[in-house]
Order: structure tokens, then C-alpha cells, then sequence
């Protein structure tokens, strides 16, 4: 019983130790393959603690739809040199078994070497060994580059972004580039230069990376491109999403045309990302800051005036910004400015001008005397810098007219007389004291020889008109009318007192001729008077001569 124990105990220890020397060999399931190209069967083992001697052996196993039917092909092997004739020549070992590297290259990759294999390795000398199966997958498109990095960034943000290509074939490595569709800083990236990583047990891996500043404006978008010598190249894209506070913040206007003390439609624009959370509306008006009442993105403006301001503010998650002063084309009836509006007349030349403040634009137009403006006078209209419609007119005049500017929009219309009236180096009361001594030389000098021509001429009519009911007191010698009376005097003395001027005639008749000329409405009571006229001549007797006695002068009095 004794012997027996002892047995099995030895047993065991045998197999401990046996598994204790075994090589198992690190394959990945998977290994992709170029056609044209080479390919690294990646393959590592546990190194030993002992140098030891380890034969590689790779086996091919030929499937069908039911299965392997076939036997393995021995397509490469480091202690026999009896392999398959299509791999002849083509399979070496790269690995250095000494440092656990057990893996194999198969150049000149075909599509018909895609299929099942096993990697073998063992000791040298020992009987058993360990396999690891694969797939190698031949295709005749280059395996894409892989892109890391953030997808959404902030503006601003410093990004990295890494691109990677694994490649079978390590010595015909591929070459990696990037490339720019949209946002290329410039001299504001930084790219590293490709590097090899290789990885024990997969395939070589080509890597490099980009930096930059994201930017919304740009909206970054680029491409990391693999190129395969003699095969092709194949692209990855990496698109950003760039978040940012709220940006280009600007007040749109709905309506049209803005009437003074009208109400536009208004809207707050801009761009953000993530989109706006609210909004706030600030008015300006005479000098004073006022917050609207309503937060949202579309107001009405009540009673907007041509100095009315409006400022939208809008805030998201990452900030808040405000729209800049914005003002309101605000259409109005056109204002003469009196402070810039004149004329000036130089004794020979006049010039006008005519400023008129307007909303659309006003029509200028003249009057001068009353009626519109001559050949003799030239006009123009200009628009100034400050929005003001200057109207300008000139022409030559022997006396300063009488000038009046109309100015009219489709609003309303303004008028104003321009009666400044100005001689080149004479003030204005000097002007009016030499008009005013002038007219009165001229009458004096009249009424002179008006009174000289009067007293060289005897026997002279004068004619009174006056429209009191006739009146012919017989005791007094005065006789009123208001009809016409010619009197027939020798001598006349002109008196002039007190405001008034008086003429005294002496050497008159008594008798007094009245015209026989009358209304046709007066004749019936002209024959009544002249009936009365005859029964008073006959009961005073007939006209006396007249005489030279002071005391029958009459007297007529002009006011």
C-alpha cells in the first residue's frame, strides 16, 4: 500500500514539473493582412528562467463548409525544413525566442493565404508542445486610421487630438498625415511627429498627435490620412462641436419704416451654444436707462422718438453678452432751423439758405415776392454729413425781395419767411435813419412846390369834397355840403400849426357855383334844393361883387 502512495506522489511531482517547463505561446484570435504586403504574426511566450533553446512551428489548416477535412500543412518550421510549397520562402521568424519573442512574418500576403492557422512552440528536445490558434484576414483595403479625442470643446479650449494605424508589415511602415477641411489655425497648432509602438503579442502601431486652440468661429474639422506604400491611403475625419457663450448680439427691426411715437416690432438675434436661456431689453430716452417689462425674445417698443435707444442683453449656461446702442430710423415732418435758415443781400446780390431737419428727406422749394423764383435767381439742393437737407438760392436784385422757404416730406410740411435784410458794411439803423430822411426830404420838397404852383395861379378852382347833409344858415355866411363846391378866390395864405395844415383864402365871392352834375338817384331831391336855392336868392338879392375886405376870407382846414 505503502509502494503504491509512493507511485502516485511521483507521478504528480513528474507532471508538476513538466508543467512547470512548458512554453504557452500568446497569440491574438485575429490578425489583419494586406494583400501585397508582408504581415507580423505577432507571438510571445513566459520566458524562461534558464536559457533554453525554443523551435517554432506554424501550421495551416485548409477549411471547408463541413469542416476540416485535411490535414494541417506545416507551411513553416525552425527544425524541419519540410514545408508547404506555397509558403516556401516566405515565412521567416522575427521574434527573438531568448526574450519570449515567438513571432513570424509571411510576406507577399495573397487573398487565398486568409484562413485558419495554429502557432506552435516547444523546448528543444521534448516531445509535447503548445498550440495557439488564429484567423489571419487578408483584404485588399488598408485597415483606417483611428481619431481620439474630445467631441464637444469650449471656445478656447487647448485640444489634443491623437490619430493611430496598426500596420502588419513593419518594414513597410505607412505614413500619417492631417489635413484641414475647416477652422486651420495656422501657426496656432502643434503636431508631433509619427512614432512606432510596438506591443507584445499584436501588431506594430503607427501614432501621432495634433494640438490646438478650438475656436467657434472656425468650427474645427480635419482628417488624419494613412498612406500605404505601393497599396493607397485611407482618410478618418474628426468633426468638434465648439460651445460658446452668446456672440454677435444685435437687435433686428420687423417693421419698415418707424413714425415718430409709433411701436416697431423688435427681435434679439445672435448665436449661442448652448442656445439662450433669457433675455432683457433696455431703452434709452432722454438721457435715462429704462428696463423693459417684458423678458422675451420678441418685444413691441412703445412711443419711440428719434433719440430712443434700445439694448438687448442674453445669457446661456456658458455666459451672457449684450447687443451693442442700437437707434431707430425714425421718420418725421420736416423743421425749418430758424438758427441756420437766412438771407443776405449785399445791394446788388442775394443769397439764401434754407436748412430743413427731415425724415425721409424733404423738397426745398421758394417763393420770392410771392411767386416762385425767375431765371434771374439759380437754386441747389445738398444733403449733409449730419442728415440735414441744406436748400440754397442766389441771383441778382435792385431791392431786397421778399423770400419764404417751403419745405415738405411725406409727413408734413414747414414754411418760414427769410426777411433778414443786410447792406455789405452799414448796420440796420443806419440803413432805416437814411430811408427815413430820405422820404422826408422828398415830401418836404413837394409840398413846397406844390404851394408855389398854387399862388401863381388866380382865379383858381378848388374843389371840396365832404358828406354832410347840406346846411345854409342865412345869418352866419357858412355854407356845407357834401357834394362838390367851387369857390373863386384871389389870394391864399398857407398857415401850418399844430399837426395840421391850413389854407386861408381871401378875396372870395360870396357866391358859391355848385356843378350841375348829379346822381340820377339825388335829381328828384336836387329839384327840391334847387327850388329852395331860388326862392333864398330872391328873397337876399342878387351876388355882390367881391372885395378886398380881410373879413370875408374863408378858411379851409386840411387834417
Amino acid at each position: 500500500m505503502a509502494s503504491i502512495e509512493m507511485i502516485l506522489l511521483f507521478s504528480v511531482a513528474c507532471g508538476v514539473a513538466q508543467g512547470l517547463s512548458a512554453l504557452y505561446p500568446v497569440v491574438p484570435p485575429r490578425v489583419p493582412a494586406l494583400e501585397g504586403t508582408c504581415v507580423l504574426i505577432p507571438c510571445s511566450f513566459t520566458k524562461p528562467m534558464s536559457p533554453t533553446a525554443v523551435e517554432v512551428r506554424l501550421l495551416y489548416h485548409r477549411s471547408t463548409p463541413i469542416g476540416s477535412l485535411f490535414p494541417s500543412r506545416s507551411v513553416f518550421s525552425t527544425g524541419d525544413s519540410r514545408v508547404h510549397k506555397d509558403y516556401r520562402g516566405r515565412v521567416t521568424l522575427t521574434g527573438d525566442t531568448s526574450q519570449g519573442d515567438c513571432s513570424v512574418t509571411l510576406s507577399e500576403v495573397r487573398e487565398k493565404d486568409t484562413g485558419s492557422y495554429e502557432l506552435e512552440i516547444r523546448k528543444h528536445g521534448d516531445k509535447g508542445s503548445e498550440r495557439k490558434k488564429f484567423y489571419l484576414d487578408v483584404s485588399r483595403f488598408q485597415e483606417l486610421p483611428w481619431v481620439s479625442g474630445p467631441g464637444s470643446v469650449r471656445d478656447g479650449q487647448l485640444v489634443e487630438v491623437n490619430c493611430s494605424v496598426g500596420f502588419p508589415c513593419p518594414s513597410q511602415p505607412p505614413a500619417l498625415r492631417w489635413h484641414w477641411a475647416r477652422g486651420d489655425p495656422g501657426n496656432g497648432s502643434e503636431t508631433k511627429a509619427p512614432q512606432v509602438l510596438m506591443r507584445p503579442g499584436q501588431v506594430p502601431l503607427l501614432w501621432t498627435s495634433i494640438s490646438f486652440t478650438a475656436s467657434h468661429q472656425t468650427r474645427p474639422h480635419l482628417s488624419c490620412e494613412a498612406s500605404f506604400p505601393d497599396v493607397g491611403s485611407v482618410r478618418t475625419p474628426k468633426e468638434f462641436q465648439v460651445k460658446f457663450a452668446p456672440r454677435d448680439v444685435h437687435i433686428r427691426l420687423h417693421s419698415q419704416t418707424v413714425k415718430e411715437g409709433g411701436s416697431p416690432y423688435l427681435e434679439c438675434s445672435c448665436k449661442a451654444d448652448p442656445p439662450v436661456e433669457s433675455y432683457q431689453w433696455f431703452y434709452t430716452t432722454s438721457g435715462q436707462r429704462h428696463m423693459h417689462k417684458h423678458s422675451l425674445k420678441f418685444i413691441r417698443m412703445d412711443n419711440v422718438t428719434r433719440d430712443t435707444y434700445v439694448v438687448c442683453s442674453v445669457q446661456n449656461s456658458l455666459g451672457r453678452a449684450e447687443s451693442p446702442p442700437t437707434s431707430f430710423n425714425v421718420e418725421y415732418t420736416p423743421l425749418i432751423l430758424h438758427s441756420s435758415s437766412l438771407c443776405e443781400w449785399d445791394g446788388a446780390k442775394i443769397d439764401c439758405r434754407c436748412v430743413v431737419d427731415s425724415n425721409p428727406r424733404a423738397a426745398i422749394t421758394w417763393s420770392v415776392d410771392g411767386s416762385p423764383p425767375t431765371h434771374n435767381y439759380n437754386t441747389t439742393v445738398a444733403v449733409q454729413g449730419n442728415g440735414t437737407t441744406t436748400g440754397t438760392l442766389w441771383g441778382f436784385a435792385e431791392a431786397p425781395p421778399a423770400v419764404i422757404c417751403y419745405a415738405v416730406n411725406a409727413y408734413g410740411n414747414d414754411s418760414q419767411p427769410l426777411m433778414k435784410q443786410v447792406i455789405a458794411g452799414f448796420p440796420d439803423w443806419m440803413m432805416v435813419a437814411a430811408l427815413c430822411s430820405g422820404l422826408s426830404l422828398l415830401l418836404l420838397i413837394s409840398v413846397v412846390a406844390w404851394c408855389r404852383r398854387r399862388r401863381t395861379e388866380p382865379g383858381l378852382g378848388h374843389a371840396m369834397n365832404h358828406h354832410a347833409t347840406a346846411v345854409y344858415p342865412g345869418d352866419v355866411g357858412i355854407y356845407q355840403d357834401h357834394r362838390p363846391l367851387y369857390i373863386n378866390c384871389t389870394e391864399v395864405t398857407h398857415i401850418y400849426t399844430n399837426g395840421s395844415y391850413q389854407l386861408v383864402y381871401q378875396n372870395c365871392t360870396p357866391c358859391f357855383v355848385r356843378s350841375k352834375q348829379v346822381h340820377k338817384r339825388q335829381r328828384l331831391a336836387g329839384w327840391r334844393d334847387q327850388a329852395q336855392r331860388d326862392r333864398e336868392i330872391q328873397r337876399r338879392g342878387p351876388c355882390p361883387i367881391a372885395t378886398s375886405d380881410a373879413e370875408t376870407g374863408i378858411y379851409l382846414e386840411v387834417i
